[in-house]
Order: C-alpha cells, then sequence, then structure tokens
C-alpha cells in the first residue's frame, strides 16, 4: 500500500489547521485501522521535508529534530509519530516513510503532469504564468542569507520520486518494522535559480516582482540522501534543468492540463 493522500498547502494549512489534521492525521489513523482489518500489513508514506521547520543543519539527516514551522508539518510529524507506534505495537507490519524535497517536474511523455487548482509551489506558479493564468511570478523574500537573497531548495524530479517507491516497497518485501529516508538530490537550488532554468527551457523571459516573506517559510532546505543511497540503492537521475524541462514540455502538451 503507498499512502499518497493528504492536504498539502503549507500557507493554507495555516487558515485549515483542523481539516489538515483531520484529513491527513485522522485519514491515516483511518487507513491503519482498514489494513489492520483486511490483513495489509506493508505501507509506503508519503512524508515530508516540512517535518524538520528550522533545520540546525544542512543537508539535512532524517535524524534531525523535527521542528516544524507550519500546520501542513506539524500533521506530518503527528502522521510519523502514528505509524512508528504503530509498527512497535504491530510487529508483524513494514512501514517506509519518506520525507519528499520538493517534487517538480513531468514525465519525459508530457502525458502526465503538475495542474493544481490552487497553485502554491514556486514550479506551479511558474506554469501558470506560461500558460497565461498569471502575468508574473511573485518572489516572496529578497532578504534571506544565501548567495543570490532567495530561499534554497532541493528539487527532486517527479520520476526520481516515484522510483524511489519503488525501491521503498521493495524494502516492505523483506523487512518487518518502520524505516525514514530523505528523498532529494543533496543539490539545493535558489528562487532565482529555478526561474533562470523554466525560462530556458521555455525559451522566454519569466516575468517576476518582489513580495514579503511568507509565514512559515525557510531559509534553506536540502536533503541529506545518504541513506536511502546506502540501504536502498536508489539515487536521483536528474537535475534541475531537467526537471524544468520535463514540466514545460507539460504545459506546451497540455495548456489546459487535464481538461484537453
Amino acid at each position: 500500500m503507498i499512502h499518497f493522500a493528504a492536504l498539502k498547502s503549507v500557507a493554507e494549512s495555516f487558515e485549515m489547521r483542523d481539516e489538515y489534521f483531520s484529513v491527513n492525521v485522522g485519514g491515516t489513523e483511518n487507513l491503519i485501522r482498514i489494513m489492520e482489518r483486511h490483513g495489509v500489513r506493508r505501507l509506503v508514506f508519503s512524508s515530508s521535508a516540512a517535518t524538520y521547520g528550522l533545520p540546525e543543519q544542512n543537508p539535512i539527516p532524517e535524524t534531525a529534530e523535527l521542528r516544524p514551522t507550519n500546520p501542513y508539518g506539524e500533521s506530518k510529524v503527528a502522521c510519523e509519530e502514528l505509524l512508528t507506534a504503530h509498527a512497535a505495537k504491530h510487529l508483524n507490519w513494514s512501514i517506509v516513510m519518506l520525507r519528499y524535497f520538493n517534487p517538480v517536474g513531468s514525465h519525459d511523455s508530457a502525458l502526465l503532469g503538475e495542474f493544481p487548482k490552487n497553485a502554491a509551489n514556486i514550479a506551479a506558479i511558474i506554469m501558470e504564468v506560461l500558460r497565461g493564468v498569471r502575468d508574473e511570478v511573485k518572489i516572496n523574500g529578497i532578504d534571506y542569507e544565501t548567495p543570490d537573497k532567495t530561499c534554497i531548495r532541493d528539487y527532486i524530479h517527479i520520476v526520481d520520486l516515484a522510483t524511489a517507491h519503488l525501491a521503498a516497497l521493495e524494502w516492505t518485501t523483506k523487512h518487518l518494522g518502520e524505516v525514514i529516508y530523505n528523498v532529494g538530490t543533496g543539490r539545493g537550488y535558489s528562487v532565482k535559480e529555478i526561474l533562470a532554468a523554466f525560462a530556458t527551457a521555455a525559451g522566454q523571459e519569466i516575468k517576476t516582482s518582489v513580495g514579503p516573506r511568507r509565514i512559515g517559510d525557510v531559509e534553506i532546505v536540502v536533503a541529506d540522501a545518504n541513506k536511502i543511497h546506502n540501504e536502498l540503492g536508489w539515487r536521483a537521475k536528474y537535475g534541475l534543468q531537467e526537471i524544468a524541462a520535463s514540466a514545460v514540455a507539460w504545459v506546451k502538451k497540455n495548456p489546459n492540463g487535464f481538461d484537453d
């Protein structure tokens, strides 16, 4: 079983805290109950780097203290705690928790891609600009202690993320208990760098404006991916320019998303 279902907007989670806990934590609790009832005891859970919040070091290892800065991250921590407790009580379970670091991009066929109803992450917003839905990308804060003064994130291609799930599923066929892995590249890119990569892929300028920092945003979040490399033999294959190219190809082929 792979558990993807969740509400996932950091900004929205401040406005809908109770619903985020009801859906994310309550939904996970209900799923565990149903799985137990039907004798399904292998689970790969979609967690998030939002669980780390304000990291004390970068790259961030799985052993880092969890200090989420938003209700979304708090809900994922609660889910992880729930699963850890369940695995400790029910020793015949096999659980892998994957902490995602900013999935972006589309399948190389340009048949599968991202088309959110309420774009919140930088890549989704850029794609709305490319589709003509909005005029510009607002950069939230240019006063961070980074080389170009914008936030730095570890962006991972969605296909790499998919293969990480396959590796995690394979782990559940051979082991009992629970384990947590970061899923990232170990390389951080700034907001300005991802804008430049998408502009290159699209062959056009992407207009920007500057706004204030968003509540809950963290300066630098980069994965230490050594654990998943060493234990599962998984490693990200795609870089930022390939991520941008795949996302742009999806937009060009499907300007109206899944409505085409």
